[in-house]
């Protein structure tokens, strides 16, 4: 019971009206009391404005939030669709890729086909040439020697006989 008379006393001891604590308690009071009841509207009234201005600003970041998530989405679908597309070109142009390489594959061959069937001709042609030409010096050769020698084997009737045969059966061998 010591305790209640000691909080007895303390309670006893602010509230003395000879304490000057008790008077700077008391003023305070009553200074806040008048300031409310003279202020008190206005205060409130501007903690009212202030609210609704603060409730006002969040329900406009909550649009802004509304509206920047809806172009975002927006956008991821856009992006997404840009992807798709970026892939159908690359897949299109390895296609067109492959196909130019195939044709051009084919094309080549067709040409190394010609021009293999070309030289072949034309390497016919150049044997079939040299060949006559062959003829053709080695007839005129054989002739010049035969006019060379035969003179002077043969007698002059028989060596014209003999070039008459001779130049007849010449179409003949060449």
């Amino acid at each position: 019971m010591a305790d209640n008379s000691a909080n007895t006393n303390i309670i006893t001891y602010h509230l003395d009206p000879s304490n000057p604590k008790f008077w700077v308690a008391a003023g305070t009071i009553a200074f806040l009391a008048f300031v409310f009841w003279r202020a008190g509207g206005a205060i409130l009234k501007s903690l009212d404005s202030r609210g609704a201005e603060i409730s006002k600003q969040i329900d406009e970041a909550g649009e802004l939030l509304a509206q920047a998530e809806a172009q975002m989405a927006a956008y991821k679908e856009k992006f997404g669709k840009a992807d798709a597309d970026a892939a159908a070109i690359v897949q299109q142009a390895k296609d067109e890729a492959a196909r130019v390489t195939e044709k051009s594959a084919a094309e080549l061959s067709t040409l190394l086909s010609r021009r293999s069937a070309a030289f072949g001709q034309r390497m016919s042609q150049l044997q079939v040439q040299a060949q006559n030409d062959l003829k053709s010096k080695a007839a005129e050769l054989a002739i010049g020697a035969l006019r060379k020698s035969l003179p002077e084997q043969l007698d002059a009737a028989a060596l014209a006989s003999l070039a008459d045969t001779a130049i007849d059966d010449l179409p003949n061998r060449v």
